[in-house]
């Protein structure tokens, strides 16, 4: 008997294979996209805290917000440490894991304050090698520090030396950066400089070490020059007389507050002088260059208004400026007050 063939070739491969031939196996998913994050481009960006969300997600925070510059190959650093009024500046220069950032403008005052409670001798050069400052430049603050010093006898002393010897004492902000590829985030690590058993120290501040995420938000970074409790005052209702130092603190959620500026300055306007107002409230951009008439007195009337959605602590910030007989526009100043929402 003959015998049959297994298969015929090709034209019963079904039938042979038991069932259609498997589908060709899809095209793997893109790969996920990498962080294009670097310190080497941090300039022009603006970050805000990470914060957990209620669904366990990021979510953005304003009230921890910091901008990143250039001036010239130098990284630049604005930080406010998520304090309602300050603002810090820093200049940055890379490090093994990112950047290391300390803050402008070191106070010598306060490091020779602190060479000398921890009994170490306080010369232009020993808070030159603290600070970077050029020796030559310090000199006069440096003996007028020490002369501060030999003046305080007895419990004053002790006084002293306890505060300068702390390390709850800060002399200098610094600021650690690395990029977290994962989640494409800044890692920022808010620290002080402290002298303390006779060393340097870095303490924690209130923000630790903490995620930040880009934000294009238009956010407050304005250095106040007009602090709270003065000239710019929430009124008891618009329009409202008011004098500097006479301000309704306590307000509700969702409560419009009237904000004006009551102090003496740039109160009339000038001839062929324009105005302009920017604002902020909880560090975020309400106003930008809104126009400031005199009325028909010639009176300027800087004011405006704001309700916030979220109980706590929020600041405002009034930013003037004038722009005199085609000139530039030119930041008269800065005043910023202080809200408690319940």
């Amino acid at each position: 008997m003959r015998a049959l063939p297994l298969c015929i070739p090709l034209a019963t491969l079904i039938a042979c294979s038991g069932g259609a031939p498997a589908p060709a196996p899809a095209d793997a998913p893109p790969a996920a996209p990498t962080c294009d994050l670097s310190i080497d481009g941090l300039a022009g960006k603006t970050f805000v805290l990470a914060a957990k969300g209620a669904d366990g997600a990021d979510a953005a925070d304003v009230s921890g917000r910091v901008r990143f510059s250039k001036d010239g190959e130098k990284l630049k650093a604005v930080y406010n440490g998520k304090s309602l009024i300050n603002i810090y500046n820093y200049s940055c220069a890379p490090s093994k894991e990112g950047a290391d950032c300390w803050e402008d403008a070191p106070k010598a005052d306060l490091f020779c304050k602190a060479l000398i409670a921890n009994d170490k001798e306080c010369t232009p050069e020993s808070v030159s090698a603290l600070t970077g400052q050029d020796p030559a430049e310090i000199t006069k603050i440096v003996a007028d520090t020490r002369a501060e010093v030999k003046k305080l006898k007895g419990a004053d002393y002790e006084q002293f030396k306890s505060l300068f010897s702390s390390p709850n004492t800060p002399l200098r902000g610094v600021l650690h950066l690395k990029i977290k590829e994962e989640g494409c985030k800044l890692m920022l690590t808010d620290r002080y400089m402290t002298m303390s058993f006779g060393q340097v120290r870095e303490m924690e501040n209130l923000v630790g070490t903490a995620p930040f995420v880009v934000s294009d938000k238009n956010l407050n970074f304005e250095t106040c020059t007009v602090i709270e409790g003065a000239s710019l005052v929430a009124l008891t209702a618009p329009g409202a007389p008011a004098k500097p130092g006479e301000h309704k603190r306590d307000w509700k959620k969702g409560e419009s507050i009237p904000m004006a500026y009551v102090g003496e300055n740039l109160i009339k306007a000038a001839p062929g002088c324009t105005y302009t107002q920017d604002v902020y409230a909880g560090g975020v951009s309400i106003q930008t260059a809104q126009p400031v008439a005199p009325d028909e007195k010639g009176a300027l009337s800087w004011a405006f208004s704001f309700s916030f959605d979220k109980s706590g602590p929020a600041a405002f910030a009034l930013v003037r400026s004038r722009t005199c007989e085609g000139k530039p526009a030119e930041k008269v100043d800065v005043a910023c007050q202080a809200v408690s929402v319940q």
